[in-house]
């Protein structure tokens, strides 16, 4: 709970009413000991109580909060389930991949023709391979959400078992590795499903550009120096790898935060709004065949803050971003 004005004593107490999903009242709880802000409300259930969306709310005074809870039962496995796949790690540039889905009972009967979902969802990982452990492989000028995809939904055969081709997603937005989580679920007769989840590096690219600032302790770079960054080209297994004709962009990025003259005071809050600009400073090809390579920054781009009283800030960073056609 935020009380920025200071309104609400010390000891206060903060009351929390749950209603299960039939709308029924289950328990009242009141805390006076919050932390912070922090008020802790342990709320048990019964085995045999109802699942579903269950209502909490939270009252102070004659304020009142509402937030939806998602209670249910977690059912153990009763189906031992096996997925397949042909490697280690998946390459994007495969297209698709065989896959094998095997089903048995815990008892050890076969799951002869139950349904069976496979889904397999794609999240970003900070890229790191052996030997390069100061490279940074990840692009950071790069957005890239959470994606999911059902890649199978059919019936396993007399045999418990499923034979199907993956195929596999581009992701050439990615900012480097991923990771593939891949979720089965097969059903009994009755509906209830038993689930399986495995987790495999997910590669979208066959090469990866890595960059060493060279930063000193302590994560900074002196202004008005000479800079030298460190370039390195791995394949998927972190082994060099050829990349000719290799492109870097140095830019810069100046944020600027404007104040409102007519708002600005000591007593109450400002109006701003951020303003980000990005200059190109510089731009070469390498055209070295591989191993480690450097790049030169000019060193009249700086770090700096500038300011104007009542008016703006101003903070001039450096980032460098890498473009490789196969990247």
């Amino acid at each position: 709970m935020e009380d920025r004005e200071k309104r609400i004593p010390d000891k206060h107490p903060v009351a929390l009413e749950l209603y299960n999903p039939r709308g029924q009242f289950y328990t009242k709880m009141i805390s006076t000991q919050g932390i912070n802000g922090f008020y802790t409300f342990d709320l048990p259930t019964r085995p045999e109580d109802p699942t579903g969306l269950w209502n909490a709310y939270v009252k102070v005074g004659g304020t009142a909060f509402h937030k939806s809870l998602r209670i249910e039962t977690v059912k153990p496995n009763r189906l031992k389930i096996n997925l397949k796949l042909p490697e280690k790690a998946i390459q994007a540039s495969t297209k698709e991949i065989p896959v094998m889905l095997t089903s048995t009972w815990l008892t050890g009967a076969t799951a002869s023709r139950l349904k069976t979902k496979v889904e397999m969802s794609l999240s970003k990982v900070n890229t790191q391979f052996k030997n390069y452990g100061q490279y940074i492989f990840n692009n950071p000028a790069t957005e890239f959400t959470t994606v999911k995809n059902d890649i199978f939904d059919g019936t396993l055969d007399a045999e418990g078992k499923a034979n199907f081709m993956l195929k596999l997603p581009a992701a050439t937005n990615a900012p480097g590795m991923l990771n593939a989580t891949l979720t089965s679920r097969v059903f009994e007769p009755g509906g209830d499903a038993s689930i399986y989840t495995q987790s495999i590096p997910f590669s979208p690219f066959s090469s990866y550009v890595g960059i060493n600032l060279n930063q000193p302790k302590g994560k900074y770079i002196e202004t008005d120096q000479d800079h030298v960054f460190d370039i390195v080209t791995v394949n998927a297994e972190g082994q060099l790898v050829n990349r000719s004709n290799l492109e870097y962009k140095i830019k810069e990025l100046s944020q600027k935060i404007a104040i409102d003259e007519k708002d600005f005071n000591e007593t109450k809050e400002n109006k701003s709004e951020e303003v980000l600009e990005v200059k190109e400073v510089k731009e070469k090809t390498l055209l070295d065949d591989y191993d480690i390579q450097e790049i030169e920054v000019p060193k009249n781009h700086k770090t700096s803050i500038k300011k104007e009283t009542n008016t703006k800030y101003e903070k001039i960073s450096l980032e460098d971003i890498l473009k490789d056609d196969n990247f």
